[in-house]
């Protein structure tokens, strides 16, 4: 420890203590919109002071540095490695957890709450999990497996695209189904129509990738549909 002060002695280190320091300010600035900002700039700030304190005692001005450079590291880590690290891991537990769902409710327990379970009349079914992650480097990570065992992958960033169009969906087809069990058929008529100018419309705006595979009539059309809305097989999970 008494000899971390001569660390700081020369201008080139002089210069290189200050770009940490101004770098881990900048990190606190640009993160202090979230709730962790506040802590982040109270750290940078502290930073700096250490540091201009730093002509009078080397070792508060080495505190000062290794705050500054903490944030910096913290920088690097949720802007690259973390996008890495993170999407692996989370993709890894999504095989996982729907590998080992054997009944619907699994299935639909595994996908998270920004997932999405198809279920079709026909007989097939599709859950896909999501998660992703907007702190730094966004990533995104969902991973499809289909009633035929297959297992999907992707990297399109749904946000919360996928959970949307399941409660869009459920509740459109909900609706479907009770406007045609209607005995008038003149009611019936006016049910769907309406149904379609209030909600088929905008279910078709919004998510017509999606709805394609939600309205295939066998699991091979639905698989290709897949495929289209930026899914991709994995062979081996």
């Amino acid at each position: 420890m008494s000899q971390l002060p001569t660390l700081f002695d020369g201008r080139l280190a002089f210069l290189l203590r200050w770009v940490i320091a101004l770098l881990g300010l900048l990190v606190g600035v640009v993160a202090f919109r979230s709730a962790i900002g506040v802590v982040l700039m109270a750290i940078a700030i502290a930073g700096i002071v250490c540091l201009k304190l730093g002509d009078k005692s080397k070792r508060v001005g080495w505190i000062g540095t290794a705050l500054s450079g903490l944030l910096v590291a913290l920088f690097i880590w949720i802007s690259f490695l973390y996008p890495v690290f993170g999407s692996r891991q989370a993709r890894a537990e999504a095989i996982s957890k729907l590998k080992a769902a054997k009944s619907e409710t699994e299935l639909r327990d595994s996908i998270g709450r920004l997932g999405l379970f198809l279920e079709s009349t026909n007989g097939w079914w599709i859950a896909i999990s999501y998660r992703d992650s907007h702190a730094g480097g966004i990533w995104s990570v969902a991973v499809a497996k289909d009633s035929g065992g297959h297992f999907y992958q992707s990297h399109h960033h749904f946000c919360g695209t996928l959970s949307a169009f399941g409660r869009d969906w459920e509740n459109y087809s909900a609706g479907r189904k009770d406007a045609n069990q209607q005995t008038d058929s003149a009611v019936r008529e006016q049910r769907l129509t309406e149904l379609e100018v209030f909600q088929g419309r905008l279910i078709k705006s919004r998510f017509p990738e999606l709805l394609r595979v939600a309205e295939a009539t066998n699991l091979a059309d639905a698989r290709l549909q897949l495929g289209k809305a930026w899914f991709s097989r994995i062979e081996q999970p």
